[in-house]
């Protein structure tokens, strides 16, 4: 039994040291895309520009003769991981007598036939996760190229491309599970993002660095080890060493952070065990992707007072958080837009009743014999609309457009649900929970975005309650109707107003 148990164990110990070390063949299409807008000299200045990629833009401190003297005297064999795992499990599991393919070459032809494979990649898209992301690529020489792109287009695919590429990792699994009777953990990428943001985040708060660097050996990588019988493997689904090397990248993109220089500093004659450095501002400054800070411009962001601010950041970290706006810097303008000018708004209708609270309890006065009384759509959908559309202009759009008579309202590709509450003695803020239903209705419009908004009107009917501002504001996740978490924002109107003389 003990030797069964070491036998076992030995299995998955080979696994993970596997899985723990990069290869040059991890690097992949994506991490080459990044290093290319690192080679241009002005990356935010959308042209077409052609640009020389070497062996020496790889490892930035060795010299080029150099590296191809060296790589091209060393010879080394090696094998697909992927072909190495199920020969590996197969082994140990089935007692096979089976090899993985091998190949013998130099590392000189070995980084270059890659290079090239992944520049092909570029070129022509897959069809699946990357789309074209360059015009152009020749070889001038063994392991150098000039590759010819647009700017632009390299910055407004490759952070979707990105999270396409993480996705793609767990949806087959996803996707069978209900087929698959074996109960088989993985290791999702946003938990691997979490684990690298508590890193950068520990080592900005011991040391107070906003410009620093580290390398792919330093950042912690969660493992998941599907051990059976004899054998073992990697756990389908999980992340590996070529989901690790995109995360900076990820949070590049998402607006965290900026990567001002990446590059590999492990021994060139190792192809079987890189190491990659990335110096990084953190928080971003240089916002490559397009990302504002937090996603508010400077115009908007001194609208908001201090407590209003609070809010917003809030907000902005728990979608961030939930990578709602991996990507795309456009939408988290939209969510910029919008957030800020609902938090004034539900701001001002605590301080001053003739804005909203006034008005609303003298409509429902004079109809609540009606039956029924439609203050959502004859009410609230104007009286927001009308404010909206004084902000946004045409942006601002009817929900009838699209949807076939329901009364509520886009800004741009944001979809929001109106809703009116009444009958409730409590503040609604203390009933708001995973379960609100309004929530559910909006995140069925969201699901595209992944992003929505619930603007709910509050009338009690009882004796009213103190209300803060920070707690008209909820952040609820749904899943269901997407492979994609759609975040839901509720924002709630209080119109109950106590005089200083009727608290406590």
């Amino acid at each position: 039994m003990a030797a069964d148990a070491q036998n076992d164990n030995a299995a998955a110990d080979r696994v993970f040291i596997r899985q723990r070390k990069i290869r040059f063949a991890d690097l992949g299409e994506l991490f080459l895309a990044r290093l290319l807008l690192n080679l241009v000299r002005d990356p935010l200045e959308e042209r077409i520009v052609t640009v020389g990629l070497d062996l020496a833009c790889l490892f930035p401190s060795q010299k080029l003769d150099d590296l191809v003297k060296r790589t091209s005297e060393l010879e080394f064999t090696y094998s697909d991981r992927m072909t190495e795992n199920m020969v590996d499990f197969m082994t140990n599991a089935l007692g096979l007598e089976i090899a993985a393919k091998e190949i013998t070459l130099t590392a000189l032809d070995h980084y270059t036939e890659q290079i090239q494979s992944s520049l092909s990649y570029l070129r022509d898209g897959d069809g699946i996760v990357l789309p074209k992301l360059i015009q152009s690529f020749q070889m001038t020489k063994p392991g150098s190229f000039e590759v010819t792109f647009s700017t632009g287009h390299v910055l407004r695919t490759l952070g979707e491309s990105i999270e396409k590429q993480l996705e793609l990792v767990g949806q087959v699994v996803r996707k069978t599970q209900a087929q698959v009777p074996l109960v088989v953990p993985r290791v999702d990428y946003r938990k691997e993002l979490d684990l690298l943001l508590a890193f950068l985040m520990d080592r900005q708060q011991l040391t107070g660095e906003r410009h620093y660097s580290f390398s792919s050996r330093e950042i912690p990588f969660r493992q998941a080890i599907w051990p059976s019988g004899k054998g073992a493997m990697p756990s389908p689904g999980t992340c590996g060493p070529a989901e690790k090397i995109l995360l900076p990248i990820f949070l590049e993109a998402n607006g965290l952070l900026d990567i001002t220089h990446m590059g590999l500093i492990s021994n060139p004659v190792e192809p079987l065990d890189i190491e990659i450095k990335y110096a990084i501002n953190l928080p971003a400054e240089i916002n490559l992707f397009g990302a504002a800070f937090h996603g508010l411009t400077a115009e908007t962001r001194k609208r908001l007072n201090e407590v209003e601010l609070s809010i917003y950041e809030r907000l902005h970290r728990e979608l961030t958080q939930r990578y709602v706006f991996s990507g795309r810097s456009k939408l988290e303008h939209v969510f910029a837009d919008l957030a800020s000018w609902t938090i004034r708004k539900v701001s001002y209708c605590l301080e001053e009743p003739s804005f909203l609270s006034k008005r609303a309890n003298e409509w429902f006065s004079d109809r609540r014999a009606e039956s029924p009384v439609r203050m959502e759509d004859e009410f609230f959908l104007p009286f927001l609309q009308e404010r909206l559309r004084e902000s946004f202009g045409s942006r601002i759009r009817k929900k009838t457009e699209s949807y076939g008579g329901r009364a509520d309202l886009y800004l741009d590709e944001i979809p929001i649900e109106l809703k009116v509450q009444r009958g409730r003695r409590k503040s609604l803020s203390q009933f708001i929970s995973d379960e609100y239903k309004p929530a559910a209705q909006a995140s069925a419009y969201a699901s595209g975005t992944r992003i929505g908004f619930v603007l709910v009107l509050d009338l009690p009917d009882g004796e009213a309650t103190t209300t803060n501002l920070d707690s008209c504001f909820h952040v609820i996740e749904r899943s269901e109707s997407s492979d994609f978490p759609t975040c839901v924002v509720v924002a709630i109107f209080h119109c109950h107003h106590l005089t200083p003389s009727r608290i406590g």
